[in-house]
């Protein structure tokens, strides 16, 4: 999906993959946010408006990889206004860009495109806690997403399926699929 973007919006929905933003946060990131190895996270964008965020929590810093600080410094050099107070990802009047406006033009579209159906800020959000739980703790996660408790880490965003069974159906999906294992479908011992 991410390949069908410009490479605007491919930084913006990779930001939402790896660093797990609301979609209020990331159109709310004014340059005077990015930091040396760090996002401050102190607004949000909710229908137009800029409010504070969205919990006491929320008010954080998230990680910002290498590549992603890279990349946005590139696009700082290639705004028209890079000044502190400007949106990093402003709309074409220089305003907040409309959520649901990039969710339909551009992330559906590409999903779309991917045969991807369905595509959601949240799925975003989803992904990114999902992959963080195969290789951190929900601890770890949960300050990642900036959640209040664990418990709605694990309840609503991380969607994984246990490695057992995985096993189970790959067993399964190589003894359906090799000869012997094809005449052995059915019987019982």
């Amino acid at each position: 999906m991410l390949f069908q973007l410009s490479d605007r919006d491919r930084l913006i929905a990779r930001m939402f993959l790896v660093l797990g933003l609301r979609p209020g946060e990331m159109f709310a990131l004014r340059w005077n946010d990015k930091l040396s190895n760090s996002l401050r996270i102190d607004s949000s964008i909710t229908d137009g408006i800029e409010v504070e965020g969205k919990t006491e929590g929320s008010d954080s810093y998230v990680w910002l990889p290498a590549s992603i600080d890279t990349e946005l410094e590139f696009l700082r050099s290639a705004v028209k206004d890079a000044s502190p107070e400007a949106f990093i990802f402003p709309s074409g009047r220089g305003t907040a860009i409309n959520t649901n406006n990039f969710l339909y033009r551009t992330l559906k579209e590409a999903g779309k495109i991917a045969g991807i159906e369905r595509v959601t800020h949240q799925m975003l959000r989803r992904t990114c806690s999902t992959y963080m739980a195969q290789i951190t703790t929900v601890k770890d996660v949960q300050a990642h997403l900036r959640h209040r408790t664990s418990k709605t880490t694990l309840e609503h965003y991380i969607k994984s399926v246990p490695e057992s069974v995985r096993v189970a159906v790959e067993s399964l999906d190589h003894l359906l699929k090799s000869s012997a294992g094809t005449d052995q479908v059915g019987k019982t011992n």
